[in-house]
């Protein structure tokens, strides 16, 4: 529902899917209010409110990293990470997180999903007297290593021999659309794990 509190930026009609038309509404179309999903400005025009409404809280964009808002002084700093609709507020106490937990609530629409444990495929163990953040992906990679049946492979250091010709060209069949969409869901995968941790 993020994307609904996108302010739209210009007029966009939309004509009422065949499956939904009714005799009233026959070639007609609407103009959208509201930033739909599937709108290509869509996140766009959601960043652009969530961005204006955490600058009002007193938040500051990072410059280096931009899906990455600040609040306070060194002493209590709040650190809020933004990932499309996903929000996540680290601060110093748990009273600083329900603080801007109600600002934010004061105005969308959100769900507290309480201290995380997963996002955007990294694992999150966080303990408090301990004082320690441990951030690995290894649920992510077995999820991937199922996907693409590989995860009763065996392990090797060096999976390819000398005689394997990588530089060549292809020899044989040409690979199919699925082999392709395959091959480009895996090495996209295999991308996500490279800079995640």
């Amino acid at each position: 529902m993020a994307f609904l509190n996108g302010k739209i930026d210009k007029d966009v009609y939309v004509q009422i899917p065949l499956m939904f038309e009714m005799e009233v509404t026959k070639n007609k179309c609407y103009r959208l209010k509201k930033a739909l999903y599937g709108l290509k400005q869509a996140g766009r025009l959601w960043h652009a409110a969530l961005d204006e409404q955490l600058q009002a809280f007193g938040f500051k964009c990072c410059r280096a990293k931009p899906c990455v808002y600040t609040c306070g002084s060194d002493d209590v700093m709040i650190l809020l990470a933004v990932y499309v609709d996903d929000l996540l507020v680290i601060g110093a106490t748990e009273s600083h997180v329900k603080s801007v937990q109600q600002q934010l609530t004061s105005v969308f629409n959100i769900t507290d999903q309480g201290n995380v444990s997963h996002i955007i495929g990294l694992n999150v163990d966080y303990d408090r007297k301990a004082c320690t953040l441990l951030i690995n992906q290894s649920g992510y990679i077995e999820g991937i290593l199922m996907k693409f049946g590989m995860d009763k492979a065996w392990a090797a250091l060096t999976p390819a021999t000398e005689a394997i010709n990588t530089l060549g060209p292809w020899e044989g069949n040409p690979a199919s659309a699925e082999e392709i969409h395959h091959y480009a869901s895996l090495v996209g995968s295999l991308l996500w794990i490279a800079q995640g941790s």
